[in-house]
């Protein structure tokens, strides 16, 4: 975990441990909603705003669809291409939109990406909303 706890470096950590040995992760990254760039990591030469761009608009358009078929709300989506696959979540921090995409090599079974994006969104919502209640009870912050 880092030293001084931010929501930033709460994600940089998770990216860096997550990519860490992980040589099926082709990209992993951390994006607002608004497309904003939050953490990112890849093994190969990917444009991170670009790609926080396309992975925003994905969830938008998951979002819509599920409207408007009531299925109460798009939690993630999974891309299967001939080289990659690609899994885009939530993160359900209860301070925080953002979404974490991660794509991985096609040698990788969809069904382990898939599990490995939700439990990986789950661990940083986790560690994001305990770090809003720790400053919410008025411990110290550090500046971030």
């Amino acid at each position: 975990m880092p030293h001084e706890p931010s929501p930033r470096a709460i994600c940089e950590y998770a990216l860096a441990k997550l990519c860490a040995g992980n040589t099926g992760i082709a990209f992993a990254l951390i994006t607002t909603r608004d497309a904003r760039v939050v953490s990112y990591r890849a093994h190969a030469s990917i444009d991170a705003g670009r790609l926080a761009a396309m992975t925003s608009s994905i969830l938008a358009v998951c979002e819509s669809l599920s409207n408007e078929f009531d299925g109460g709300g798009c939690h993630s989506v999974a891309l299967s291409m001939r080289e990659y696959t690609c899994v885009i979540a939530r993160i359900p921090a209860a301070q925080h939109s953002i979404s974490l995409a991660i794509g991985v090599r096609g040698d990788v079974l969809l069904a382990h990406a898939r599990r490995m994006t939700l439990d990986l969104a789950d661990r940083i919502a986790a560690s994001l909303d305990a770090l809003a209640i720790e400053r919410a009870a008025g411990s110290p912050a550090p500046a971030t």
